[in-house]
């Protein structure tokens, strides 16, 4: 998988940022394992690269940054902890698998993105039939899937978000199935400590 972002709109006016992720995974019994994961970003002045590999058995990650994490300003990511880890977007793939094979929205992940390492949870929170609150959004039935994140290294030592209390409900993915054996998150909601965020799947430029 290959994916691009920028920002765009207002969010352009307050900060110039930009960057990439690619993603090379293989599929296991179990689900899938993240074999290559590169992401790339740009703020400003400032750039950031991170480019993880797998062992060929799937154990144990390796990461070159730049530039590399700060002791001082980030928690450490210790060898012990990049053991028996997968990247974020193959947990979510196994996650999708398993609700296609009609299976609940729950399951534990072990999860390193080449910078931070953390232990991402899902909760089934049930159904919903969503409406099109924008033109190009989705509607109809989604599977519901509370997410909590739990920092376990590499995240600011001086982050406030860090601190509070998290419940499946702060991030809610809205699942559709939107062909035979498609499923995709088609709205995101994170509530945050000064609203809300919400991202949704474009349908007008979506081929299905």
């Amino acid at each position: 998988m290959f994916g691009e972002f920028a920002a765009n709109g207002l969010a352009s006016l307050i900060a110039d940022f930009s960057g990439h992720v690619s993603v090379r995974s293989a599929r296991q019994h179990t689900g899938w394992q993240g074999r290559q994961l590169v992401i790339a970003s740009a703020y400003g002045q400032d750039t950031s690269l991170a480019e993880t590999f797998w062992s060929d058995d799937g154990n144990t990650a390796t990461t070159t940054a730049e530039p590399p994490p700060d002791p001082e300003e980030v928690y450490p990511v210790t060898e012990d902890m990049l053991a028996g880890v997968t990247d974020p977007f193959s947990a979510m793939m196994t996650m999708l698998e398993q609700l296609d094979a009609g299976g609940a929205c729950e399951g534990v992940f072990q999860i390193y993105d080449g910078r931070r390492r953390a232990e991402l949870g899902f909760v089934d929170l049930g159904t919903a039939s969503l409406e099109a609150d924008r033109a190009f959004a989705y509607a109809g039935p989604a599977q519901i899937c509370g997410m909590v994140s739990t920092p376990l290294g590499g995240h600011r030592r001086t982050s406030e978000l860090d601190d509070e209390a998290r419940t499946p409900e702060d991030i809610r993915a809205f699942v559709a199935e939107l062909a035979p054996g498609l499923r995709v998150p088609v709205r995101i909601d994170i509530d945050l400590p000064l609203g809300r965020l919400i991202t949704r799947l474009d349908m007008s430029r979506s081929r299905f």
